[in-house]
């Protein structure tokens, strides 16, 4: 009940006892009395009626929701035929969105606000009740006004706004057919009403906005993995949610306790976690701590950081223990990974230095040999040592390129139908000098023609040589690689086994990971980059197959099984190879700036009897090229003054110059260097160093196409 409200009743109760103290009639008391009475039933009613719309409207947070019960309730009590509520625009349209009517047409929509007269913007914007008992008796509403009434069926209305900041935004109304005389009392109500409605309006945006922010901090929280924990000082129960308990691998129901938490702690950080906390609460510190927790039965572990800090009464006595959990497991892991890496990288570069001083070595004895003695015999030696050692620097530097292609997906596979038996002959080829000389048997088992799949010859040769090598390399002097093959449904499988030194079990699930070296001594005896494995396995993927090791374990023997799938019903004959034919004597061009390497390669041209002339520099391979007219050019690349594109390009536009073979000679392998090449108007393309055999193939092709055959 309103201040005003009993005033009223209170003056009301004053004149009754004046008028017994004045010795009134009895009939006049009465009527004091029964005003009275009427006065406080109508108050008691208004009471009871705001009663009921604030504990309707109170747990209602959908504002439509909201307005359309309040205006139910309140039509309803005053007994009217509708009850509508806006929201105003710029303080001049009444933007209608819900009603109340009770046997009249709905009105909501868009209402100018001065369609209802002048006097109604008036009271709109001085923020006082507008009030109509009948629109077609009341002088403020000209005849030419009552168009808005007519088309919203009002012939009587109390509109009440609503103010906020200074500014007409809003505004409730009830409407009667027929003329009302409206009572101060109700009127009185309706302004109550809107006041009360817009405030509950207003806690029900809040609670919703509250709603919706908590929905969204709870969704964080689920998606960052934070649990939340409560301690009461000193520490009794320990409440955990649900994310907390299962960090510490513990069901959601479950009851935690001090001696649990600790329990659960793996027991090398368990003192370390135990004062942390301590300190914390004695010396008024924030709580951040990384610990292991693990489960009882299977061991797992994660790593969980905590972070929290103590509350304090006014005295400085410590009351709550309260903080967070996060599963940082997988931090850690990178964290590991990332330092296995780094060393890995450290052993790799160390292996790399080591790899490539080791051949040089020889080769520099070598060339000592050479300029000290005359014995064609220790020459001969020497120069076989040499090339022993230049053509492990090849395939080494040859591993780091294709690790590279294939990791960044350069690599092209040159497919076909390739029978496994001459990919297994071609392997055995390569390899077959470093197992005699490790004294390691080779036992082949592959039936010719029976295996054939799609694939790279190459390649593929390349995955089984690596594998070979590598168990040469690891096997003792007496022991045995076994390679066998074998149909298993529409697959070749195909195995690698030695009796060498085999895997530890930890190293097994990174054996093919980048720059792992594995049973590697301080003598690194058996060298490698720790690339080929990786790499074999790679190539083998490209080809949609797989490559797994598999060991018992340290000193016994390892196997590697390669699957490829197979093709059905096909054989592939054996490829006769030709022998090479000596060719004609040529008119030959080096170009390299590399002056010892473009020498060496024209002394052993020379030594076959070509007629070969040097340059340095581009724009000096254009004045040799136009003096000598070449039959075939070996042109560098990277050059100084123009470099071999440019060369290549100048000398196919010369027209007064025969059409020489161009060859491209260089270090660049990549599928974009053949193609610029090729755009520049090479014949081929040639990665360094080229192999004799590949040189001499090239000269006796002069005269027909020749053939790029060097490995992309």
């Amino acid at each position: 009940m309103s201040g005003s409200d009993v005033g009223d009743l209170h003056l009301a109760q004053a004149q009754v006892l004046r008028r017994i103290e004045e010795g009134c009639s009895t009939e006049e008391l009465v009527a004091a009395l029964r005003s009275v009475f009427a006065r406080s039933a109508q108050l008691s009613d208004r009471e009871r009626f705001l009663a009921e719309l604030d504990a309707t409207t109170r747990p209602l947070v959908d504002p439509p929701e909201l307005m359309q019960t309040t205006a139910r309730l309140l039509a309803e009590h005053l007994h009217v035929d509708r009850c509508a509520y806006a929201n105003v625009e710029d303080e001049a349209v009444f933007d209608i969105t819900g009603d109340y009517a009770r046997g009249v047409p709905s009105i909501v929509g868009r209402w100018d606000v001065a369609a209802f007269g002048p006097s109604c913007v008036a009271d709109m914007l001085a923020n006082r009740a507008y009030v109509v008992d009948d629109t077609d008796a009341d002088p403020r509403i000209p005849p030419e006004l009552l168009v808005a009434y007519r088309a919203t069926t009002i012939r009587a209305v109390i509109c009440v706004p609503l103010h906020k900041q200074g500014r007409f935004t809003a505004a409730m109304a009830v409407h009667q057919t027929q003329p009302r005389r409206w009572t101060p009392d109700e009127i009185e109500l309706v302004t109550i009403v809107v006041g009360r409605c817009w405030e509950a309006l207003e806690r029900a945006g809040v609670e919703r906005r509250l709603d919706e922010n908590r929905a969204r901090l709870e969704y964080a929280v689920q998606l960052s993995g934070i649990g939340f924990w409560y301690c009461d000082l000193p520490f009794a129960e320990l409440i955990w949610d649900a994310r907390t308990k299962q960090h510490f691998f513990l069901p959601i129901d479950a009851r935690v306790t001090l001696e649990l938490f600790y329990e659960r702690i793996h027991p090398e950080d368990r003192e370390a976690t135990r004062e942390a906390v301590d300190s914390s609460i004695v010396n008024h510190t924030s709580y951040d701590v990384i610990y292991r927790t693990v489960h009882p039965e299977t061991g797992e572990e994660k790593y969980v950081r905590a972070l929290g800090g103590t509350a304090y009464a006014a005295d400085g006595t410590p009351l709550r223990f309260d903080g967070v959990t996060v599963d940082v497991t997988a931090q850690k892991r990178a964290e590991a990974q990332l330092r296995d890496q780094d060393r890995r990288k450290d052993e790799f570069l160390a292996t790399l230095a080591h790899e490539l001083r080791n051949p040089l070595a020889p080769i520099r004895t070598g060339l000592e040999l050479i300029q000290m003695s005359e014995d064609a015999a220790v020459v001969r030696r020497a120069h076989q040592m040499m090339e022993r050692q230049v053509v492990h620097l090849v395939r080494m530097v040859d591993d780091l390129l294709d690790i590279s292609r294939v990791t960044l997906g350069k690599v092209r596979l040159v497919e076909d139908h390739v029978d496994l038996h001459q990919v297994f002959i071609s392997a055995v080829e390569t390899v077959r000098p470093l197992l005699q000389a490790n004294g390691v048997d080779l036992v082949l088992d592959v039936p010719a023609g029976a295996l054939v799949v799609h694939g790279d010859p190459t390649r593929l040769a390349q995955v089984v040589s690596n594998l070979l090598s590598n168990a040469a390399k690891y096997t003792p002097r007496g022991g045995r690689v076994t390679v066998s093959a074998a149909r298993r449904g529409d697959q070749a499988e195909i195995a690698v086994s030695d009796t060498g030194i085999g895997i530890p079990t930890d190293k097994l699930p990174v054996v093919f990971e980048m720059f792992t070296q594995l049973g590697q001594s301080i003598d690194r005896a058996s060298g490698g980059l720790g690339i080929g494995l990786t790499l074999a396995r790679r190539l083998v993927e490209l080809h949609g197959g797989t490559l797994e090791a598999h060991s018992d374990g340290a000193g016994r023997g390892a196997t590697f099984l390669i699957r490829l799938p197979l093709l059905p019903h096909v054989h592939v004959l054996p490829s006769a190879v030709e022998p090479t034919p000596r060719g004609a004597q040529l008119r030959i061009l080096v170009v390299d700036d590399n002056v010892d390497a473009a020498e060496a390669l024209a002394v052993l041209l020379e030594i076959e009897g070509h007629d070969v002339r040097l340059a340095y520099t581009g724009p000096d391979a254009l004045v040799v090229a136009a003096e000598q007219r070449p039959d075939l050019i070996l042109l560098d690349i990277g050059l100084p003054g123009l470099d071999g594109y440019e060369v290549a390009r100048r000398i196919r536009a010369d027209a007064s110059t025969p059409r020489p073979h161009l060859v491209a000679l260089t270090g660049w392998g990549a599928a974009e260097d053949r193609r610029k090449a090729r755009d520049a108007g090479f014949d081929a393309h040639f990665v360094k160093p080229v192999e004799h055999a590949q040189l001499a193939a090239l000269i006796a092709s002069v005269g027909g196409p020749i053939h790029d055959t060097s490995a992309g």
